[in-house]
């Protein structure tokens, strides 16, 4: 019983707002934990498109524009807005914090964006920057996506 307690004691509990986990160079997965309450952003698909401006839960802890949604309490989710945040309210209509996981550019510095269509972070000139530099984060894609959405005449839609 003795060595229980002294193993007990050796493991530290999980920081949420320190779990880093690198992915390739370029992002990084964040899992950061929502008190009950409003979330003070807006998403497109699975991507933060808004941080609340007045002070709210997305912006006390650092949410940026441009970061994406993988997982809501431990669960993976897909790039479904409506699912997302079913998921979130079930947590919250429990009373507890709920945990979610974000995929984030590694430099917080506005050179990498996501591409919806390829699901990757990516340096900002693989965009038509003139072009999708106009449109909110949920709706980029790099310009080799971009080009064969063009040849097979695919919408932005089919992809939501």
């Amino acid at each position: 019983a003795k060595e229980r307690g002294k193993r007990r004691e050796g493991k530290a509990e999980i920081d949420l707002d320190a779990e880093y986990d690198e992915v390739d160079g370029v992002e990084l997965r964040q899992l950061l934990q929502f008190p009950v309450g409003k979330l003070g952003m807006d998403i497109e698909r699975n991507v933060v498109v808004k941080v609340s401006d007045e002070a709210s839960n997305a912006k006390d802890l650092g949410i940026k524009t441009g970061w994406v949604i993988t997982e809501v309490d431990g669960k993976e989710v897909s790039a479904d807005k409506k699912e997302i945040i079913t998921a979130i309210t079930q947590v919250f209509k429990g009373g507890k914090p709920c945990p979610i996981r974000f995929r984030c550019p590694l430099e917080d510095n506005d050179t990498c964006w996501y591409c919806f269509r390829c699901t990757k972070f990516l340096e900002k000139s693989a965009f038509d920057v003139e072009v999708m530099g106009a449109k909110n984060h949920g709706q980029r894609g790099c310009a080799s996506c971009e080009e064969c959405a063009d040849m097979f005449d695919e919408e932005e839609e089919d992809y939501q």
